[in-house]
């Protein structure tokens, strides 16, 4: 996909021909086929147009944008001038020649649906659930074979710390740098795991397979801000 928007409240969507989700599986993700993950992916949201491929349960709430830019309705006149049709998104049809307005994550307040907003506010008082921001961690720690904790880095003091609660967060195990902290943990296949100085704990080259460790890079990080 291609796509931008042109102002604060006006996204355009440009949609390509995508291989189906079942190629997933086929490249051997089993269990990864559009069967299977559609229901999952319909748990995700709160969807204000209908339809039974929309969830209306979800925490992630997604909605329409007026199409009343200027910017954005001459951009899609520009499409048709050209062959590109205004098409409907998110109508149960895969879209693979057109553009349009795209649907956005934002509740009706106007405040941005986030994984923020949308997941971690409604538990932070939670007892087992701690946020702390301006962290990085850099390891998991080890007793044997059980992961005990992590290894932190505290950003604005740049000093080191260890807390063993934040294996719990759900910030941290959702994290897109996991496989990267894993192979700092040294998680992960063992020869590039060598050539960082890290000694492999288990030696597992399809936990991170297009994942490398660069240096003087951080592992995975906790959020800033909502």
């Amino acid at each position: 996909m291609l796509g931008g928007c042109s102002s604060h409240n006006s996204c355009i969507a440009f949609w390509p021909p995508r291989e189906d989700m079942d190629d997933w599986e086929q490249m051997g993700a089993e269990g990864w086929n559009a069967q299977s993950t559609w229901p999952l992916l319909k748990r995700l949201e709160t969807n204000e147009n209908d339809g039974e491929h929309h969830g209306k349960e979800g925490p992630v709430h997604l909605m329409n944008i007026p199409p009343h830019d200027p910017c954005g309705v001459a951009v899609l006149d520009a499409c048709e001038q050209v062959g590109i049709p205004r098409v409907e998104f998110n109508s149960g049809e895969t879209v693979v020649n057109g553009a349009s307005f795209f649907q956005i994550n934002r509740r009706q307040d106007g405040t941005r649906s986030s994984s923020s907003v949308s997941y971690l506010h409604p538990i932070l008082d939670r007892e087992n659930f701690h946020l702390l921001t301006d962290t990085w961690v850099k390891e998991i720690t080890f007793e044997g074979d059980r992961a005990t904790g992590v290894k932190a880095v505290l950003k604005l003091v740049r000093e080191d710390a260890a807390d063993p609660r934040l294996p719990r967060s759900r910030a941290l195990r959702r994290s897109h740098r996991l496989p990267k902290l894993l192979m700092l943990s040294g998680i992960g296949d063992r020869e590039h795991l060598a050539e960082h100085g890290i000694e492999a704990r288990v030696h597992s080259p399809a936990s991170a397979p297009t994942s490398r460790i660069t240096p003087k890079s951080s592992s995975a990080g906790m959020p800033r801000s909502p």
